[in-house]
């Protein structure tokens, strides 16, 4: 499926006209609402703009989904060391002392009977030293680097949806306030369209319909007045949710999102880059790194041990014995009840399992790639109709409101043609903020919405400390950030 054709049909003045209004509504956001058409004037609050940046900076170093994302990443650098431990030697002392004692009766013999009490102590130091584990060890070394890719993948993942959260929130609240103030302006209007309306009736100019009309539209613009405070509350929790603070005199957006202009290049940027599809990659390979580790529990093994002992005997003079040995320890399995195969079968079929879900991931990045793309083209074409929307509106309130003057309208086509320039009012907000986050979208698809790709004014995480301190560590037994 190819792009939308938003471009057939040449309009610069609708074109200059969509910029124009993109421009007063933004405006209109940083003021605290959106009044176009009414009128109303507003003051720039005294508290400083939040920017964009500063909420997707915040949710990145503070939002828990993402700080756990990073222990479990850390959690796993850990099978590395575990791994490589099949290399080193293990090495163990052991020791035990006691008492003993021994009565000897000599029957038929005078004075041969005795009694022996002894003290006697051994310890020992034994060093094994794995030589061959039927290649185990590089399995398992292999299957850990493995795994700690994929994880890494899956954190760039969990970083896109929280950033991809957390814009969204800024974005929502962007909009629900705008809408919200749309909302308040319209009560206050139709307040005075009443007010005016009841004078009109004491005069004999209108009816009593006209005035129950103009009633009944104030109460339903004070509930959806209700419900947009309501739509506004919900969505300054989520925002506090996912970015850690309350959202405080939102700016327009200050980051570019400039994901890519061609179908096809989202779908195959989106197959190659996904995080998702990076993670399982690894997976796969991971599951190939596992065969041959419960594989070479059929090989032979081969180790090297060493030990030193000393015995020490206490009775009436001391005695000491010391032991040293060296020698090669060869243990070749013969059958394991089938246990061991059985687990090389199971393998085999992970690794099938895990190809199935390194093509499920690449066909969901692809299909989200490309629906996120026709969405955006969608929200688009979206915001140009409701410019023309508007437009048309705005003239028609203009004509019907003249027309009314002379006798030929109603009130309630005023009433009608103002609800109708208010519906395209909401309708065109809540499009510019579909756009946006459309775009969001589509960078995430292809996997460029990142602290980094973003130039965030933060510090980046850096996984690889962690992973450096990690990898061939010997002892220690503190954890946390490195």
């Amino acid at each position: 499926m190819g792009s939308l054709p938003l471009n057939d049909a040449p309009r610069v003045p609708m074109r200059a006209a969509a910029r124009a209004w993109r421009r007063r509504l933004w405006r209109a956001a940083l003021l605290g609402g959106v009044a176009l058409a009414f009128g109303i004037g507003l003051a720039l609050p005294g508290a400083s703009a939040q920017t964009m940046s500063e909420a997707l900076a915040l949710a990145y170093e503070t939002n828990p989904v993402l700080e756990a994302q990073r222990a479990r990443l850390r959690e796993t650098d850990e099978t590395l060391a575990q791994a490589q431990s099949g290399w080193r030697p293990r090495v163990i002392v052991s020791g035990d002392i006691g008492k003993t004692t021994t009565d000897t009766e000599n029957f038929g013999r005078v004075n041969r009977d005795s009694t022996n009490t002894r003290t006697p102590g051994r310890a020992t130091l034994q060093v094994t030293q794995p030589l061959y584990r039927g290649g185990r060890t590089i399995a398992d070394t292999e299957r850990a680097e493995a795994n700690i890719k994929a994880q890494r993948a899956q954190l760039f993942a969990t970083e896109q949806q929280v950033l991809l959260d957390a814009a969204t929130a800024y974005m929502n609240v962007i909009r629900d306030e705008a809408i919200l103030e749309l909302r308040i302006n319209n009560v206050q209007r139709l307040e005075r369209q009443l007010s005016a309306t009841r004078d009109q009736f004491d005069v004999g100019e209108v009816t009593r319909t006209d005035v129950a009309q103009a009633d009944a539209r104030l109460s339903q613009s004070r509930a959806d007045r209700v419900a947009a405070e309501g739509a506004l509350a919900a969505s300054r929790e989520q925002f506090q949710r996912v970015v850690g603070t309350a959202p405080v005199n939102l700016s327009e957006p200050d980051i570019e999102f400039n994901p890519p202009t061609d179908r096809e290049v989202v779908v195959a940027d989106a197959a190659a880059y996904n995080p998702s599809v990076i993670a399982q990659r690894f997976g796969v390979e991971a599951t190939q790194a596992q065969t041959r580790l419960i594989t070479g529990e059929l090989l032979p093994e081969v180790s090297l041990v060493g030990e030193v002992s000393r015995f020490e005997n206490q009775q009436f003079r001391d005695s000491r014995t010391d032991e040293a040995s060296i020698f090669a320890n060869v243990s070749v399995p013969l059958y394991q009840a089938g246990s061991v195969t059985s687990r090389v079968r199971q393998s085999k079929e992970s690794e099938s399992r895990a190809y199935s879900a390194l093509e499920d991931a690449r066909r969901t990045a692809v299909s989200n790639g490309a629906s996120s793309f026709e969405n955006l083209m969608a929200a688009k074409a979206r915001i140009d109709s409701l410019l023309d929307v508007i437009q048309a509106a705005e003239i028609a309130l203009n004509g019907v409101q003249e027309e009314a003057k002379v006798g030929s309208r109603t009130i309630l086509d005023i009433l009608d043609a103002e609800q109708e320039l208010l519906n395209g009012q909401v309708n065109l907000v809540a499009a510019q903020r579909d756009e946006v986050v459309r775009r969001l979208e589509v960078v995430s698809a292809v996997g460029r919405l990142t602290a980094r790709d973003l130039d965030l004014p933060v510090t980046l995480y850096d996984f690889e400390s962690h992973y450096k301190e990690t990898d061939g560590k010997w002892w220690g037994l503190s954890a946390g950030k490195p």
